[in-house]
């Protein structure tokens, strides 16, 4: 119902367009189908209803078992047997193990390179000032320094 107001309104309808008309196209420009030369598929032919009588006189063959009596004699592998429902596990075989190692963890890609020579005076440099900012909070923390907090 919300949807057909859309026609209700002016300009939505000031927009719409009239459907176009189809040309007929020229035999000649048309396209090629594959299924116009085909011959039709002919109907198949109906099933004689067979009569009742004449099922119940007939017996299974030999070779087929009853519908009623399960495959199986011993009932293995009926849909009721409990014994043997649920996941089957092979005794034989042992839990899962990895064949294939862990995988590394991931190299963070911001870190510096902790190796490389050239700039052995710009770690000294940053371990300097994170020692003196160190020091510096641990002396405003210390109680015994005389200082009041």
């Amino acid at each position: 119902a919300e949807k057909a107001k859309y026609f209700l309104d002016p300009r939505f309808c000031a927009r719409l367009l009239p459907a176009p008309i189809p040309k007929p196209l020229h035999p000649k420009k048309r396209p090629k189908d594959d299924w116009s030369a085909l011959a039709p598929i002919a109907a198949p032919l109906p099933v004689k209803p067979a009569q009742a009588d004449a099922k119940s006189s007939e017996q299974p063959p030999v070779d087929q078992p009853k519908p009623d009596v399960p495959s199986d004699a011993d009932g293995a592998g009926s849909e009721n047997d409990s014994a043997n429902s649920g996941i089957r596990r092979e005794p034989e075989l042992g839990e899962h193990e990895d064949v294939v190692p862990a995988p590394k963890p991931p190299v963070n890609e911001f870190d510096l390179d902790r190796d490389a020579p050239e700039d052995d005076a710009a770690r000294a440099k940053r371990e300097a000032d994170r020692t003196m900012n160190r020091n510096a909070r641990n002396a405003s923390l210390d109680p015994d320094d005389g200082i009041d907090l």
